[in-house]
């Protein structure tokens, strides 16, 4: 059995059958108010009532019980249109057992039942009635049958699909609920990444650019009266020390800086950055942008970063005082990045192994989120060259 309609559906169709039996009560009670039959009549009409009455109750507790009900329901209008009055209008008592069969049964039962009470509703017709008189009678009444149970259905299946798309909607909702709940988790490891690497740089640099300070403090303080010459090279030494923690201050300090704006465009951001780490940093970069088409407003920003953090290792690790950086836009299919210095180099593999260090895998977890490819080519000695390439999908008219 089928899951019974909603409530809602459920009212709506038995008004319906009840106006359907009220309708032939009434003039039956009228019409047939002197007949011979009149108080057979107004027994079966009440057990029909009773019938209608107590079918909802019997369908939620056993929906089998339906076909006992039709079957009760289909037997008294025979008994009435056969042989109460010689009157057409008892063939309106057919339409309930109809109607609740197509809203309660699975199709194939539902239309057994329509067609098996439709055809004895037919029979009975022909059976009692003149041909000229049953001719008419046999369209008009299996029509309205027709038209109770099709609208019957049709509300069913409306009522049954909106209930789906609110199940639907509340299952949007709740994916979209963990879905944001998701996206939070993953700021807040991100923010945890970003904070776990930049004090992975504060340990591994300015901690100990001050620690050499401290040390080269105490040695100035021994040596200034004992050995003044070499007092004065600790102090030279300390004041290296110092310009190298302001260096590394500043860079870390430029990479907490807030996103580019989207009102910006990546070349001007680049030109900005080219600017500040020539002031900051006395290092000389050649920037080369080919086109001038903008990119989405995630994307110039994680470029951005990803240059931000290959200059700062220039500064830092390549001990460089020029760097390229070409950034090529014109092909509207590719993106391209290359930053290349002529610095000592490295070994790319043992820098992946060594945890945060120059930022390596920072760089490439920005590049994959792009759906790009990251590529490092360097050697001891032979300097530094790293591209990023990204192909973009581009919508054909």
């Amino acid at each position: 059995m089928e899951a019974r309609p909603p409530r809602l559906r459920l009212l709506i169709a038995y008004v319906a059958l009840y106006l359907a039996f009220a309708a032939a009560s009434a003039r039956a009670i009228c019409e047939l108010r002197l007949d011979s039959g009149f108080s057979v009549m107004l027994v079966l009409l009440v057990f029909y009532l009773l019938s209608l009455l107590v079918e909802p109750i019997l369908i939620s507790r056993s929906p089998i019980s339906l076909h006992i009900i039709n079957v009760l329901q289909t037997g008294i209008a025979l008994v009435l249109l056969l042989f109460i009055g010689d009157v057409d209008y008892f063939s309106l008592l057919f339409i309930p057992p109809c109607t609740q069969s197509i809203l309660h049964f699975p199709r194939k039962i539902a239309l057994v039942w329509i067609v098996l009470i439709t055809l004895l509703m037919v029979s009975a017709q022909l059976a009692g009635f003149p041909l000229s008189e049953s001719v008419g009678y046999v369209i008009i009444y299996p029509t309205a049958i027709f038209l109770f149970t099709a609208l019957s259905y049709l509300a069913m299946q409306a009522e049954e699909a909106q209930n789906r798309s609110e199940r639907l909607l509340a299952d949007l909702q709740l994916a979209n609920q963990k879905l944001q709940a998701y996206a939070a988790q993953v700021q807040e490891l991100a923010a945890a990444s970003e904070r776990n690497r930049l004090a992975r740089e504060l340990h591994d640099s300015v901690t100990q650019i001050i620690f050499g300070l401290t040390l080269s403090a105490q040695a100035a303080r021994i040596l200034i009266d004992r050995n003044p010459v070499r007092a004065a090279a600790e102090l030279d030494h300390l004041q290296s020390l110092a310009q190298n923690a302001l260096g590394e201050m500043r860079a870390l300090i430029q990479e907490l800086h807030p996103a580019p704006s989207a009102q910006t465009g990546l070349a001007t951001l680049l030109r900005r950055l080219v600017e500040e780490r020539l002031a900051n940093d006395g290092l000389c970069v050649d920037l080369r942008v080919k086109g001038e088409r903008r990119l989405p407003a995630g994307m110039e920003s994680e470029l951005f970063r990803i240059t931000q953090e290959a200059l700062n290792n220039v500064v830092k690790h390549a001990h460089a005082e020029r760097a390229v950086v070409v950034l090529d836009l014109e092909d509207p299919t590719r993106i391209y990045l290359c930053i290349e210095d002529a610095g000592v180099g490295f070994d790319p593999v043992q820098a992946r192994s060594r945890s945060g260090h120059l930022g390596l895998i920072s760089m490439e977890e920005r590049v994959q989120a792009l759906g790009g490819t990251l590529r490092v080519d360097s050697q001891p000695g032979k300097g530094t060259r790293l591209t990023v390439e990204i192909v973009m999908e581009v919508e054909h008219a």
